[in-house]
């Protein structure tokens, strides 16, 4: 009679033990998710972008790291500091995107001159389209979003 006390108890400190498991394990997974999304950056069309300056493409171009400036560069209207990476200075690997609208270049996934500053002019295949939105992706998360361009506001 003993021994079937000791198993009863052991088979339902076991059910026990298993649903808790699953409790922890259920609320570690939402808690990751909860994490991952916190970490994605959001779409580029819902940003807040009333708190954002305005900036025209000239403001960008003037902001190519040339004589000690800053360097920004856009995409998808929007306007990225990259002043702390080396990669985007004047002689850097990328130094020929500071100052401009790299939008189509990354979307191309080319960094000749002739892609630059021609966002908005011409349309992309959806391939092009899904690499600009996965660099601006990339950009959002490494780089602070500073300003947008305003299509009206270019001179």
């Amino acid at each position: 009679m003993g021994s079937i006390i000791l198993v009863a108890i052991y088979v339902v400190y076991q059910i026990f033990d298993y649903r808790s498991s699953i409790k922890r394990a259920e609320e570690n997974t939402q808690q990751g998710q909860t994490e991952e999304k916190s970490l994605s950056p959001p779409n580029p069309e819902k940003l807040e972008i009333a708190s954002l300056k305005v900036m025209t493409l000239k403001d960008v171009q003037h902001n190519n790291g040339l004589c000690g400036k800053r360097v920004f560069v856009a995409i998808k209207n929007f306007v990225f500091d990259v002043t702390n990476s080396d990669a985007y200075k004047p002689d850097g690997p990328y130094g020929v995107f500071a100052g401009h609208d790299i939008s189509i270049s990354l979307g191309k996934m080319n960094i000749s001159e002739e892609f630059l500053d021609m966002y908005g002019t011409v349309t992309q295949p959806e391939d092009e389209i899904a690499n600009m939105n996965s660099w601006f992706s990339y950009f959002y998360t490494k780089y602070p979003v500073i300003g947008r361009l305003d299509d009206k506001k270019q001179d």
